[in-house]
Formats: structure tokens, sequence, C-alpha cells
């Protein structure tokens, strides 16, 4: 406890990775009861940390505000200021955005020919 140590290798979960903020705690497993030979086995952070999660619930988060959890029901919530994909997007539902669905909307002002129609609504 309270002890500062430097260079340890960190064990992480493959497909995993991450690069915790200053100050965080973490738990050494000192080989060969070495505190200068280590192994970070689990960093924690708590202030960043998702709460709340019901039994079976999992998340993943950043420092930043950054969430993914995976809710009961078969629900993923993504919260963040923007998500990027790189890549199609298939999707086997309906999409709403801004509260216009992709399949329940409508659109005005259509006429034959080239116009276009107005945005939907």
């Amino acid at each position: 406890a309270g002890e500062t140590v430097q260079a340890l290798e960190h064990g992480e979960p493959w497909g995993l990775t991450a690069n915790p903020p200053a100050g965080c705690d973490c738990f050494v497993l000192p080989l060969g009861g070495a505190t200068s030979h280590g192994v970070v086995i689990a960093v924690a952070g708590g202030g960043a940390r998702v709460i709340g999660l019901k039994s079976g619930e999992v998340a993943l988060y950043s420092a930043h505000g950054s969430t993914i959890v995976l809710r009961e029901g078969n629900v993923v919530e993504i919260t963040a200021q923007t998500v990027k994909i790189s890549g199609d997007v298939e999707v086997g539902g309906d999409v709403t955005a801004s509260g216009v669905s992709l399949v329940h909307h409508t659109h005005g002002g259509v006429r034959a020919g080239s116009d276009n129609t107005q945005p939907p609504h």
C-alpha cells in the first residue's frame, strides 16, 4: 500500500487494451516476493467506473465519460459525444434519429421528374 513501482508488466485479456490515467490503483503480484519484479494483474480507478449495473450486465468505460453497456434485455447502450464507424453498417430493424424513423417517415413535395423531396418529417 502506498508503494510506487515502475516498469511493471501489465497483462491484458486478448482484444482489450487500455492506458489507465495516473492515480489509478494497481494490484501487483510480486514475482518471487520481489516488488521490484512484479506483474500488474488489475487496475482500478473508481471515479469513472459505471455504477448501478444489474446482475449480468457488463460495461466498458473511459476516463472521459464514454461508455458501452451491455444491458439486460439484449440492449447495447453507447454513451459518447460522437460515435465514428468505419465500414458498412447493416441494421436489421428500424433506425430512429432525432425522433424520425427510417421505416415510418414520409416525404413531402414529391413530384415527377428529377426534383428532390423534402427532408423527412
